[in-house]
């Protein structure tokens, strides 16, 4: 939650977190960085993904179930590289 409220830092630290077994702090780039951003670039791969891509690509915004929904540049771009396995779940569009 506390990265989607972010209106203005670029990064913020993630001292912990409770959803990974083996976690190491790390530094993660808000939204307002992201959506400022000239070129975005997603890899999704494997079927184990297929199911959360679908949701992130043509479900209902989710932004804190799936951050990666809340990433819409002003002005840039964002590429998807996705393989046949994560693709699965996709229309042909």
């Amino acid at each position: 939650e506390v990265l989607v409220g972010e209106a203005l830092q670029g990064l913020l630290a993630v001292p912990q977190c409770v959803n990974l077994a083996e976690f190491v702090p790390r530094l993660t780039f808000t939204y307002p960085l992201l959506n400022h951003a000239k070129q975005t670039l997603f890899l999704v791969s494997g079927a184990d993904k297929a199911e959360t891509l679908q949701q992130v690509l043509q479900g209902e915004p989710r932004y804190l179930d799936l951050p990666s929904q809340g990433v819409q540049p002003v002005a840039g771009n964002v590429t998807w590289l996705v393989d046949r396995e994560a693709a699965a779940r996709l229309g042909k569009e």
